[in-house]
């Protein structure tokens, strides 16, 4: 899992119910954990009490809600990008709103002028496409 070092620095991801991934930490607060996304206000956050948990499983399904923070792919890393790569694509509905969502490469095009590359995602995995 991680580390409390991890959990408080924001280093790590959280599933949010959008379904999209966000930057997030973590406080254990006696039995309930508070987690905040980072940059979003406290009325964002989300709180978790530990007697909401019934079973291994439904515990298991929450643990599986967080990640370590994604890294980003750098433009020198694009040839090395092919189909079937898993990726974290981000999409914007409008100025003000960025969502993380994770996604299969289905192909690639590599266009000759400075090098450009075009990614074509999975749509089975991204709700917006």
């Amino acid at each position: 899992m991680f580390s409390a070092g991890d959990a408080s620095s924001g280093d790590l991801e959280f599933l949010s119910d959008d379904d999209a991934w966000y930057n997030a930490t973590v406080k254990l607060q006696g039995k309930v954990l508070r987690v905040s996304y980072c940059e979003f206000s406290e009325e964002h956050d989300n709180v978790f009490d530990a007697d909401h948990f019934q079973s291994l499983s439904e515990l298991s399904v929450f643990e599986a809600r967080f990640r370590p923070m994604s890294r980003q792919l750098q433009d020198y890393e694009c040839p090395n990008v092919h189909p079937g790569m898993p990726v974290c694509a981000s999409y914007s509905s409008r100025a003000d709103d960025v969502r993380f969502y994770d996604a299969l490469v289905e192909g690639v095009r590599s266009f000759a002028l400075y090098f450009f590359y075009c990614l074509i995602l999975s749509s089975s995995l991204i709700p917006f496409v």
